[in-house]
């Protein structure tokens, strides 16, 4: 994956050249105002954690156990 920069800002009342370009954004955090602002942006970005770290059993109780991904 590869990142460029763009200059200034998307203007989302046009269409996108390429609608099949993703477009990644940087979360501002100086524009949450709470901390259930924090929890829908972490919420967004589908975080997940391995049942080998070893901090697994401290959090396994927020953990959707019913999901799991497994790696190879």
């Amino acid at each position: 994956m590869e990142f460029k920069v763009e200059k200034g800002g998307l203007d989302l009342g046009t269409p996108q050249p390429n609608p099949n370009e993703e477009i990644f954004y940087f979360v501002d955090f100086s524009e949450l105002k709470n901390v259930n602002d924090l929890m829908k942006v972490l919420a967004s970005m589908g975080f997940g954690v391995s049942n080998k770290n070893p901090y697994f059993a401290e959090i396994q109780e927020f953990v959707d156990m019913n999901r799991p991904v497994k790696m190879k």
